[in-house]
């Protein structure tokens, strides 16, 4: 079944009481899609809806596939390294004590061989040069942190990315 998104009578009010949405019927399918609207309109809080971030004062959001949400800011964690921000410092390590004769048999069933390839390929897919996965990412431009959110993402295969605010 494709990747789709719907949203069925879904209501939603902000901390301080004020009603954003009031049933929102809404579905979009996995194709290039715009929710454009003024600022402090709700658009950031509608994809956190989406995500499950937030839960909705009344209705539902149903989802086909897996969505995956870059930030307004996506580089609120920028003392962490590359590896850290892919999720695969574990995997690293694994290849790491298999590489210096120190894996077990738990290493060589759950090791993900290919790990570096796909991130040298996230990287390259979103404009970056050939980066260590331990650099820090404090050690980027604003530009390059951005890319870097997303090649994270679209190395986890999402069916759908949510880009919230993709041209800042």
């Amino acid at each position: 079944m494709p990747a789709q998104i719907s949203l069925n009578a879904l209501s939603y009010r902000t901390p301080d009481g004020r009603l954003l949405f009031d049933h929102l019927d809404l579905s979009f399918a996995a194709e290039r899609t715009a929710i454009v609207g003024a600022n402090g309109i709700g658009k950031s809080t509608l994809l956190h809806l989406i995500t499950g971030d937030l839960p909705p004062l009344s209705g539902s959001v149903s989802r086909v596939g897996t969505a995956a949400l870059l930030e307004q800011d996506p580089a609120p964690f920028a003392g962490e390294t590359l590896a850290q921000r892919f999720g695969i410092e574990e995997q690293l390590a694994r290849l790491d004590r298999i590489v210096a004769g120190k894996g077990n048999d738990e290493d060589l069933i759950e090791a993900d061989w290919d790990v570096e390839t796909r991130f040298q390929a996230a990287l390259e897919l979103m404009s970056l040069p050939p980066l260590s996965p331990q650099r820090h990412v404090k050690g980027l431009s604003g530009g390059q942190q951005t890319r870097l959110s997303l090649a994270a993402l679209v190395f986890c295969e999402p069916d759908m990315l949510l880009l919230d605010e993709p041209t800042n």
